[in-house]
């Protein structure tokens, strides 16, 4: 799902599209100072209290991802047994290199 919208806020379709998916990972370039998460990841985490899934964040950090980056964060996020919050590409914790 790609978002492309964020005010208002597609709560209710949101909430809907992932009611029966396992593991949700939100893609983020940006954060907000203060919180844990990105921007997005915070949108969905607040629509889905009733969420049975793992719902999990990874921040790109602005950084622009090739092909091959992205693929690496897929495949990590497939092999994910627990929900994690990740930073690609910074000196706190690396994810797949592209």
């Amino acid at each position: 799902m790609k978002i492309r919208l964020m005010r208002p806020f597609p709560e209710d379709e949101v909430a809907e599209a992932l009611k029966s998916v396992p593991h949700t990972v939100v893609i983020d370039r940006a954060v907000s100072p203060g919180r844990r998460g990105g921007i997005s990841y915070i949108e969905v985490a607040s629509c889905l209290s009733n969420y049975q899934g793992k719902l999990s964040n990874y921040v790109v950090g602005g950084n622009d991802v090739d092909i091959r980056g992205m693929t690496g964060i897929v495949e990590e996020c497939l092999g994910a047994k627990e929900p994690f919050f990740k930073w690609w590409g910074s000196q706190f914790e690396e994810g797949p290199s592209s």
